[in-house]
């Protein structure tokens, strides 16, 4: 696969996977964001403290799998 520097796509594209990352490190970083690990699942998810509701981020603890492993 070869990219034409001189694509109109390019730039467009760049700015869609710049806006990804500062959105992933928002997210992380957010302070009123509380990052727990379910019990059962061993998903993390956060709670946001300004909605009070659970988001799944799709990760696992790896210690809580071995913890919980057969």
């Amino acid at each position: 696969m070869t990219v034409d520097i001189a694509s109109k796509k390019l730039p467009a594209i760049i700015i869609v996977i710049l806006v990804g990352v500062l959105i992933v490190q928002f997210a992380a970083n957010n302070p009123d964001m509380e990052r727990f690990v379910d019990e059962q699942t061993c998903e993390i998810y956060a709670v946001d403290s300004r909605v009070g509701g659970k988001q799944y981020l799709g990760e696992f603890d790896p210690v809580c799998m071995e913890l919980n492993a057969p």
